[in-house]
């Protein structure tokens, strides 16, 4: 049974080792690279099944790098992983085609639960996350009284 190929993107070379080392034994990992232009370039080389990337990359961010590789490669699964806790990096990597969004503080445990549910099409967001997701859509204004069109 063939591995899913993974591509890693993210500027910190000791967070890529960590992750290189993490995914070796269930995931065939493509290559390492340090900034958004190395990462789109690669993505569109070796045609990875999942990328995982951070949202803060030299040259060009891991949102709009995500944009360009699902465009040339729709079939593509995305995992971010980020230090920003901010929702609205967690909606612009969803929007982007991010399966996952997982924090850098608990990337360990939380990025093979994430790599498996991508796998299969599902999204996964850091617990830390979902309350902060769900009270941010709870504080966007409500339509304006009789538009019934959201």
């Amino acid at each position: 049974m063939n591995r899913p190929r993974v591509l890693l993107g993210d500027d910190h070379l000791p967070i890529l080792e960590s992750i290189r080392e993490l995914l070796a034994s269930e995931y065939d990992v493509v290559a390492s690279v340090a900034d958004g232009k190395q990462l789109v370039h690669e993505a569109l080389r070796s045609k990875p099944d999942i990328v995982v990337l951070d949202v803060s990359m030299p040259l060009l961010n891991g949102i709009d790098a995500a944009r360009e590789i699902r465009q040339a490669l729709p079939g593509t699964r995305f995992v971010f992983l980020s230090m920003h806790i901010d929702s609205i990096y967690v909606r612009k990597a969803l929007e982007a085609g991010g399966s996952a969004y997982v924090l850098k503080s608990g990337a360990a445990d939380e990025l093979r639960k994430a790599l498996a549910l991508a796998r299969i099409g599902k999204i996964y967001l850091s617990p830390e996350l979902g309350e902060r997701v769900l009270r941010d859509m709870n504080t966007v204004q409500a339509p304006p009284h009789g538009d019934r069109s959201i």
